[in-house]
């Protein structure tokens, strides 16, 4: 079979965010069923030596494609569209498109007017990643704070307006992709047809004695992207929850990522180690040097992927609600405090991990057991088979 798989936000080799691993994963998917995969990648003004790189790590794809996306003049749900529209006319997407794929496999639901140049016989896949609505609004309310002024206020009939335009997108696909059960009912409520709970595939680390340091380097962990909800909640974190109750315990911190560029908080037990991109091993290191990983979030949409990541490390996790947020009864592998109404309780919880060794080993063998029976490759597998199944591409089996 086969299939065209477009990715919106350029070489994902190596990975540097949650919708690259998202990527990485379905081409490991395909290829593993056997298809013919070509690549359509969008935002191609990377430098000449991560093309490279992407090209040699992929050399198995039959063929790659770059697309220049038309300038986006503000990260709006109607600009985003409004460029995807405008890159149908784009020769290199005619010319990848010429010859109809059996399966064109996309990310992200501003895809969807490049629909328009394949035949009714190909089948259409579609990726949400989470539902993008509830993204593009956060950026349009946090607009105000750049230049000091109050954030725009949520309109609520927007809101409605943006998620019906989007849900009815989804419909222009054969199946539809969702990463966490709470947003499938949400689309499915909305008539979305055919959609599908993926759970995301992230493998646990075999080996138990590497994930325990005799001597750690720090006590707590936070990994995150400049994502406006990640520079909010760790700033959040360090001024009502690390300053009045952690610093004068001299808490070691390691914070990671390029959310150091956006902390306003400076401490000598405070670590900002910025990007960690030595592959493959660099970031690993880190999180076996902590004692365990907090997700201080208030806000966020999809699944809380930095949080799957840590359970998949085998680390005690100490989250917010909201980094809870998309996983199956979780409540036996991860600590969960409201950090905005209880502060001191999530300090309290913190404490309490990093002096009971007992507690913290026992959170971290619930992670790893977690992450086998809910994230392994089989279940991931086994979803996408089932889905594949569903639009009628019955090779795809166990």
């Amino acid at each position: 079979m086969r299939v065209i798989h477009y990715y919106p936000w350029g070489c994902f080799y190596p990975s540097s965010c949650g919708a690259d691993t998202t990527a990485v994963r379905q081409l490991e998917y395909l290829r593993e069923r056997g298809c013919q995969v070509e690549c359509l990648i969008g935002w191609s003004s990377q430098s000449s030596s991560i093309v490279e790189r992407f090209r040699s790590h992929y050399d198995w794809l039959d063929e790659i494609t770059f697309l220049d996306v038309p300038p986006v003049r503000a990260f709006t749900f109607e600009w985003v569209l409004s460029a995807y529209c405008q890159l149908k006319s784009s020769p290199d997407l005619q010319r990848a498109l010429a010859a109809p794929p059996d399966l064109f496999f996309a990310n992200y639901f501003f895809s969807a007017p490049m629909l328009d140049l394949l035949p009714t016989s190909s089948m259409r896949i579609l990726e949400t990643h989470d539902i993008c609505t509830d993204q593009f609004l956060s950026q349009e309310l946090a607009a105000g704070h750049q230049d000091g002024t109050p954030p725009n206020p949520l309109n609520p009939a927007r809101r409605d307006y943006l998620f019906r335009l989007e849900t009815n997108l989804f419909n222009l696909y054969d199946a539809t992709l969702m990463v966490q059960p709470e947003e499938l009912r949400m689309v499915q409520a909305a008539k979305v047809r055919n959609a599908h709970y993926i759970p995301r595939m992230c493998p646990t680390e075999p080996a138990p004695g590497a994930r325990r340091h005799a001597q750690h380097a720090y006590d707590i962990l936070f990994v995150g992207s400049d994502h406006i909800p990640n520079r909010k909640g760790i700033n959040r974190f360090l001024t009502h929850v690390y300053q009045p109750f952690l610093s004068k315990h001299k808490i070691r911190m390691a914070i990671v990522g390029r959310v150091c560029d956006h902390v306003k908080f400076h401490s000598p037990y405070v670590d900002m180690l910025g990007v960690v991109n030595a592959p493959p091993h660099a970031l690993k290191d880190v999180y076996y040097a902590s004692k365990l990983v907090v997700v201080p979030i208030l806000e966020g949409t999809g699944i809380s992927i930095k949080t799957l990541e840590a359970l998949a490390m085998g680390r005690a996790v100490v989250t917010t609600p909201v980094g809870a947020r998309g996983l199956e009864d979780p409540s036996q592998a991860l600590a969960c405090v409201d950090m905005q109404g209880a502060p001191e309780s999530m300090a309290e919880k913190i404490l309490h991990l990093l002096n009971c060794d007992q507690a913290r080993t026992g959170l971290e063998e619930q992670a790893i057991d977690y992450m086998e029976k809910h994230h392994s490759r089989a279940a991931f597998f086994a979803a996408m088979d089932r889905m594949m199944q569903s639009i009628g591409l019955h090779p795809f089996a166990n």
